[in-house]
């Protein structure tokens, strides 16, 4: 089982072996080489390094380039293996993975790529639904995201499936229409400024920085979806499952930060709602650290929010302490309580 670094705890019932992944590791390095070391060997790439290259001036640069992570090379290199008009450059691949990024949509935007249409289709259909997939936390319907980056339905669908399939992730559940999602975590993070930026140059920042704008207008797009089917009574939202687990986060993502702590913290109308709806207060406690992560990042840090965040997430942890195993194991065996 393999997870990013992040807060989330993975609960096991017997003893961990622990194995942090490290692209800078020795072992990674050597597994990077050897793989480079094939892909050199492959009959379309082999050609095009004929009298050009040797498969070491092939395998250092763009291990160098790639920084041990994998998702580079896996964009990367099929790009290699195409026949091209002009010969192959290694020097001017991309450096890093927000560099890739910055490359790939930044033609799109201004380069050969934008097919005649430049800025205006950038602006009107690829800006809003890049920003919508970003801001999306599960994969979701080729509806949701029409309506959540503004975009035709048949566009949208185009864009997915025809023209950013490496890009995209798509499940399908039986007797459902397909879900839509980005294939790997680094774009998100690099759609909203969060990859690190280091080696771009300054148009490419530019662009970052628009992306993650756009990425912010699809949260607060998406808050106002809801907030129209609801009527603004947020706990009438809980029978939506994608709406109940990640309004806080499209709260925080739309940077609504004063109405992310009226739900969480200055009633318990959400809290108990998700409650009534999940048996459980884990999932209200997560938008409860959400709230309270805001509060501390605030300029001038809003103790007062703070500690009303840190009180209200004592009592609800303090309740499971009061109650002895017996009389739980009790309240289940009975149906009571269900086991979650």
């Amino acid at each position: 089982l393999a997870q990013r670094p992040d807060t989330t705890r993975l609960d096991f019932k017997t003893e961990l072996q622990i194995e942090r992944l490290n692209a800078e590791s020795q072992d990674n390095r050597d597994d990077v080489n050897r793989y480079l070391a094939e892909v050199a060997r492959r009959p379309t790439v082999a050609k095009q390094l004929e009298g050009r290259y040797t498969n070491s001036d092939f395998i250092r640069p763009l291990a160098e380039k790639s920084g041990g992570l994998w998702i580079y090379l896996y964009y990367v290199v099929p790009e290699l293996e195409r026949e091209r008009p002009a010969p192959l450059n290694l020097e001017k691949l991309p450096h890093g993975l927000a560099g890739y990024y910055a490359e790939y949509w930044g033609d799109r935007r201004d380069g050969k790529k934008a097919r005649g249409a430049g800025r205006a289709k950038w602006k009107a259909v690829y800006l809003p639904l890049l920003g919508a997939l970003a801001a999306a936390q599960d994969p979701v319907e080729v509806e949701s995201l029409a309506k959540w980056a503004g975009v035709p339905m048949d566009e949208v669908e185009e864009l997915l499936v025809e023209r950013w399939p490496a890009f995209i992730a798509e499940r399908t559940v039986m007797g459902s229409e397909p879900r839509y999602a980005l294939y790997h975590a680094s774009l998100r993070d690099f759609l909203t400024g969060r990859l690190d930026r280091a080696n771009l140059l300054p148009a490419q920042a530019r662009l970052t920085a628009e992306l993650s704008r756009a990425t912010t207008e699809a949260h607060r797009r998406i808050i106002a979806h809801y907030r129209e089917q609801c009527g603004g009574e947020w706990p009438k939202l809980v029978g939506d499952d994608y709406a109940r687990r990640h309004l806080a986060t499209h709260l925080t993502g739309a940077e609504q930060y004063a109405e992310l702590f009226t739900l969480t913290a200055e009633s318990n109308a959400w809290a108990e709602a998700r409650y009534a709806k999940e048996e459980s207060y884990a999932g209200y406690l997560n938008d409860l650290e959400l709230a309270g992560a805001q509060a501390e990042s605030e300029t001038g840090w809003n103790v007062g929010r703070q500690i009303r965040c840190a009180l209200i997430e004592s009592s609800i942890r303090s309740l499971a302490g009061n109650l002895s195993p017996d009389l739980l194991l009790a309240a289940v065996k009975t149906k009571l309580w269900s086991a979650a």
